[in-house]
């Protein structure tokens, strides 16, 4: 049974040949006889050779790193973020924005002491909330890449082992 982050077989095919056009290029069905989808249609004169199922497992791999790094991404943005957001609303943030990018300017230009001590404080905490994100998102990143590059282990336990990497702060 395939791990249940496994990319299907259209969106293996998609990250294997991205300047081809599905539908046209290739086609992907299920004939329903219990043996999932397949290959029914390849343009080899546009695409190439059919991909081997060597090179589909590979190609479903490589998407479910993509796709858990950008999963992983998300949550570490929720998390890092979350905080700085709660209760304030569209305007409080492009404020609170403009704030922070003075006060970084200030500080660039070394006029920090211009900023009152209490609001450097705070755009400083969240800066570092936001560098502790930036590092633990950069050792997922590479946490991802490990299990990838692995060869013991077939791409289908690559996968599964993918699904276990979430983000912490």
């Amino acid at each position: 049974m395939a791990p249940a982050n496994m990319p299907s077989l259209g969106q293996a095919l998609e990250h294997l040949k991205p300047e081809a056009v599905p539908n046209r290029d290739y086609m992907v069905a299920d004939a329903l006889d219990g043996e999932g989808p397949k290959i029914v249609h390849w343009d080899q004169q546009a695409l190439g050779p059919r991909p081997t199922e060597s090179d589909i497992a590979q190609a479903q791999l490589t998407a479910a790193a993509a796709l858990t790094k950008q999963r992983v991404k998300d949550e570490g943005i929720a998390l890092a973020v979350a905080p700085m957001l709660e209760g304030t609303t569209d305007e409080d943030m492009k404020w609170e924005a403009l704030q922070i990018i003075a006060i970084k300017i200030a500080a660039i230009a070394g006029e920090a002491e211009l900023v009152p001590p209490a609001l450097k404080d705070a755009v400083d905490q969240k800066f570092t909330s936001l560098v502790s994100a930036g590092l633990e998102w950069a050792t997922k990143s590479a946490q991802v890449d490990a299990i990838v590059g692995q060869t013991t282990d077939t791409p289908a336990q690559r996968v599964e082992d993918l699904e276990e990497v979430t983000f912490e702060l």
